[in-house]
């Protein structure tokens, strides 16, 4: 074996490396925490609340009832975000004759937690929302609104969490898809098919695999009205895997999207639009 070759060879094993260490790095920046501290209004009359998930996890939330037999929304929020973002929301909805549930998934906003899991522990918290309002108010219909990953963690787990009406938003169908296109995203097509240094670290430094994340098979359990929305430009989760959703969902079903959206707050992106649709729905399934 001649020097050059040696040398190439040693090149080519230090690249590797190289990648798997900058891969490292992007993994740990994933799955850190996204604390922060919540500033609810008092003009909201919201009553602060905590309820534990069956993670171990202490979640922080906030709650509205203004009237005792009103349906009730749990409102769950996005990838590294927390309920501060679902504010205008739970304003307007209680206006609007509906109780509010909203709170910060673990290891976001106030509530504990060490690492975030896309879905796979956040759905034992959203089984605990649920759980705290059907131990408090066993008679109120329940509301789900999931944006992103508020809307995984209402599908994935053993089951989806009960309710009697579901608004799916910006949902991936996988996360083996889900993360194919943030890396493409950012690296580009090509490497953006290079994914499995960061699904392997999920199955080390998670004990979960992608397998367990698969909202495109759970979203066949659920046995409620689901109104899916995404948006027309979106990359994160593309109007493909959206209508996708919509296909393999059962009846009653319906789908919106919002052109010229991409990944973002569909409520801020066309207020009008959201409740006229949202509110529609669910006064038809949670007050009819």
């Amino acid at each position: 074996m001649n020097k050059t070759f040696k040398k190439l060879i040693l090149i080519l094993v230090s690249l590797f490396f190289l990648v798997l260490i900058v891969f490292y790095f992007i993994g740990t920046a994933l799955i850190s925490p996204a604390r922060q501290k919540i500033l609810i209004p008092d003009s909201l009359q919201a009553k602060a609340i905590t309820f534990q998930s069956e993670s171990g996890e202490t979640i922080s939330g906030s709650f509205i009832l203004r009237n005792i037999n009103d349906p009730i929304l749990i409102i769950m929020h996005g990838l590294r975000s927390n309920r501060n973002s679902m504010i205008s929301r739970a304003e307007k909805f209680s206006k609007l004759g509906f109780g509010v549930l909203i709170f910060d998934f673990q290891s976001h906003g106030e509530s504990t937690g060490d690492h975030i899991t896309f879905g796979f522990k956040e759905s034992l918290d959203a089984k605990a929302a649920v759980k705290y309002i059907r131990s408090n108010y066993p008679n109120n219909k329940i509301g789900v609104i999931g944006q992103s990953l508020g809307g995984a963690s209402a599908l994935v787990g053993l089951e989806p969490i009960k309710a009697d009406a579901y608004l799916l938003e910006s949902v991936y169908t996988t996360f083996d898809k889900a993360l194919g296109n943030r890396v493409k995203m950012r690296l580009g097509n090509l490497i953006g098919q290079f994914t499995w240094p960061l699904t392997i670290q999920m199955k080390y430094r998670l004990g979960i695999s992608p397998d367990d994340l698969r909202p495109i098979d759970s979203i066949k359990k659920l046995t409620s009205p689901v109104l899916i929305i995404g948006g027309t430009h979106d990359v994160h989760t593309t109007k493909e895997e959206t209508l996708q959703l919509y296909q393999t969902a059962n009846e009653p079903k319906e789908i919106e999207f919002f052109e010229g959206a991409i990944h973002e707050d569909y409520e801020k992106y066309d207020s009008k639009k959201y409740y006229k649709i949202v509110v529609s729905f669910f006064n038809k399934y949670l007050k009819n």
